[in-house]
């Protein structure tokens, strides 16, 4: 029984990558030959007996790449202080909606004041997931009860003047990208101050100069915010395709890794997902007893003084 070509070409195109790529061994190398192993490892269903050998190595080196990864990649501080922005740029909010600081164990939202949206702090509460599970995931999310729920939460989004194609770069593309029309790079670079591979421009890994410091250096705030790649809530549905942002060293792309691996819709790879909103959470305070007292003996001075002018002018 033959098998088809097609059942070998991605296996054969990863191992043509990943070998330059451990060989080498420099950690952005072993980031891409991850993401790609896990990607081709997903994708394998209802394969042919030789085809699941393949399927066997690539789920293998991903596991093995993960291994490489956690000695090759430093260890990633809780937060930094006097990098970024986010010591005084995110602030802290509890499941009541009240102010509390960032820092506390009640603070289960931080409310972005650059961007004026409030994330929930928790940047892994439900796992890989596919895009759509992922979008599902973010519009079905409740957090609170009674009058403080909140029900309005979706994915970061990301847009411009251009969105480019699969191999295409613009200002939404690549490194340091515009932190202006994406949430996830003004977090990551500006409140967060983490720099990106590239060391200047918005080019790929491949043909920019690596950047000292490069990578997930501050977390701020944050809780479970994982070295990897997070969905956007933006698609690209012209090629099938959703954006991502990649915390482990800034990459921010239309889920295409670049490796001239193609599939019919990356939608179905597995990333983590945030969870954001629009605007702060805080309540409205509300007045003590004393301010109400006040204003009714202010109403009723008023009031006198506009009954004695009544009265003078009859």
């Amino acid at each position: 029984m033959s098998i088809p070509d097609r059942d070998f070409q991605e296996p054969l195109n990863f191992l043509a990558i990943a070998i330059p790529y451990l060989s080498g061994g420099s950690p952005n190398g072993l980031l891409q030959a991850r993401e790609t192993a896990h990607t081709l490892c997903a994708s394998f269903i209802n394969l042919g007996e030789a085809t699941l050998k393949f399927k066997t190595i690539i789920c293998t080196s991903a596991a093995t790449i993960s291994l490489a990864l956690a000695f090759a990649l430093p260890a990633h501080a809780a937060g930094v202080s006097g990098q970024g922005t986010w010591e005084t740029t995110l602030l802290g909010r509890d499941i009541n909606r009240n102010a509390v600081a960032a820092t506390d164990s009640s603070a289960v939202y931080l409310y972005d004041t650059v961007q004026h949206i409030t994330w929930l702090r928790d940047a892994n509460v439900n796992g890989l997931m596919d895009w759509n599970s992922a979008m599902n995931w973010a519009a079905n999310l409740s957090t609170g009860s009674d009058s403080n729920t909140i029900n309005d939460w979706r994915l970061p989004l990301v847009g411009g003047v251009v969105r480019y194609g699969i191999d295409g770069l613009s200002n939404d593309f690549g490194y340091n990208v515009d932190t202006t029309s994406s949430e996830m790079a003004s977090l990551w670079y500006g409140s967060l101050g983490n720099k990106a591979y590239c060391a200047s421009g918005n080019g790929i890994w491949s043909t920019c100069t690596e950047q000292p410091g490069w990578g997930l250096s501050n977390t701020g705030y944050f809780k479970n915010l994982q070295s990897s790649r997070y969905w956007f809530g933006t698609d690209q549905s012209e090629i099938g395709y959703a954006w991502s942002f990649r915390t482990s060293d800034g990459l921010q792309e239309n889920n295409d890794f670049g490796f001239g691996i193609r599939e019919d819709n990356r939608k179905h790879n597995a990333l983590f997902a945030m969870a954001v909103r629009t605007g702060d959470v805080l309540l409205a305070p509300v007045p003590e007893p004393e301010t109400y007292a006040m204003l009714l003996a202010g109403l009723g001075v008023m009031g006198a003084v506009a009954r004695r002018r009544k009265a003078k002018q009859a």
